[in-house]
């Protein structure tokens, strides 16, 4: 089975709080685990948010644009194949 990489890139306009609900309210992030991801955003410039099969990712995707369209947040978030 194919993985697929969430990949969402920081930029100027990233809302960290906005970050923060949809890893809790969308990939299910504990709390404690937080921290350690926005940090390692803003270190690499980009953060995997999670790797999953290609309908489960796509879906995720849609939900944090919705999410963002809701908030009126610019992110830039998409996926892609995770090479073997």
């Amino acid at each position: 089975m194919k993985l697929y990489q969430i990949i969402l890139e920081d930029n100027e306009f990233l809302d960290i709080e906005f970050v923060s609900k949809v890893l809790i309210e969308i990939f299910r992030v504990p709390f404690d685990e937080i921290e350690i991801m926005l940090d390692a955003l803003k270190l690499n410039g980009f953060l995997i948010m999670d790797v999953l099969p290609f309908q489960f990712a796509e879906t995720k995707v849609i939900e944090m644009h919705h999410a963002a369209q809701s908030d009126r947040v610019y992110i830039q978030c998409s996926f892609e194949e995770v090479n073997a």
